[in-house]
């Protein structure tokens, strides 16, 4: 138990990889039990216990994963209609450190008045602690409140997990003819360093794993004004195997370049790709990420990375 919440323990403390099954989920775990009690014995004391720790355990407007969200909306659903909270009324009071800051009204399971999302602004929080309470009459049906905080840091602190370690390399890349081939030279770039307009650089990703994983996602951001060169036509660089990885599926986005792996064997793998400038300017590249789908905490990133671009 949780306070008055009830779940089923998951398996993550035996191994982190196991937790991408759904029995190594407590959200996943607790809203299948959920949805089977219900059609047993809707009535049932542990019901409401089970769904309140689902709500607990949202993050912003979803459960961790797209699996576990679909399995907790369809439990909590089924919860709502077995308790009646879909025909419920009430009314209620948000207040943050005693003051109102919205009032709602509920009828037959509808929001009717008020506002789902409140910002505020950080003048009316106060160093240490915050109250923020949600108080009902009248009513007929159980309400929740739950609260999201987000914040940025500075691109310098990277995270990294233990056993999944990611680094980025930058190369200047020059192809060069070699009778009927292709040949390139790479040279290391340091950061800061000055790269021209249209230049081609090498990025090569490196990823350590420590165990092998599963369904793993690996995105590194691009620098402000580079693009990325399309290599499978290009005659200098199409017969580099080393440009295709180990990816199941691959995309190329505006701001991004995204890997997606099936599986990964433990060990160290790199994947490499080719950018090019097409702005001057003082420009940074932000951490490169990996993490497992289902896994999101198990996270690493790489440092971040600066280019001066000049004609």
């Amino acid at each position: 138990e949780e306070g008055s919440a009830a779940y089923l323990k998951d398996e993550d403390a035996l191994s982190w990889w196991y937790s991408w099954r759904w029995s190594g989920s407590a959200v996943e775990t607790t809203a299948t039990l959920l949805t089977n009690l219900l059609a047993i014995d809707s009535k049932d004391p542990l019901v409401s216990s089970l769904a309140e720790f689902l709500v607990r355990k949202r993050s912003g407007h979803w459960w961790n994963t797209t699996r576990a969200t679909a399995k907790v909306v369809t439990a909590l659903s089924d919860y709502a209609g077995a308790t009646g909270e879909f025909d419920a009324s009430y009314s209620l009071r948000l207040l943050v450190n005693g003051k109102q800051r919205e009032e709602y009204v509920v009828e037959k399971g509808k929001l009717i008045r008020g506002s789902q999302v409140i910002s505020l602004p950080a003048t009316e929080l106060k160093r240490g602690e915050n109250r923020v309470s949600l108080t009902g009459k009248e009513s007929q049906g159980a309400f929740y409140l739950s609260a999201n905080l987000d914040y940025t840091v500075p691109p310098e602190v990277a995270m990294q997990s233990p056993g999944l370690i990611i680094e980025r390399q930058f190369y200047r890349l020059k192809a060069k003819r070699d009778g009927d081939r292709w040949r390139l030279e790479r040279l290391p770039l340091q950061p800061g360093e000055k790269v021209a307009i249209g230049e081609e650089v090498e990025v090569r990703l490196t990823v350590d794993a420590r165990e092998d994983m599963n369904f793993l996602i690996l995105e590194d951001r691009l620098p402000a004004g580079f693009e990325v060169r399309e290599f499978r036509e290009d005659p200098r660089f199409s017969s580099y195997s080393e440009y295709w990885g180990l990816s199941a599926h691959k995309e190329r986005h505006d701001e991004r370049m995204a890997y997606f792996m099936n599986n990964l064997p433990a060990g160290r793998h790199e994947f490499r790709y080719i950018v090019y400038p097409e702005l001057e300017g003082s420009v940074i590249a932000l951490p490169a990420s990996v993490w497992p789908m289902y896994v999101p905490t198990f996270r690493s990133e790489s440092s971040p990375w600066t280019f001066q671009v000049v004609r």
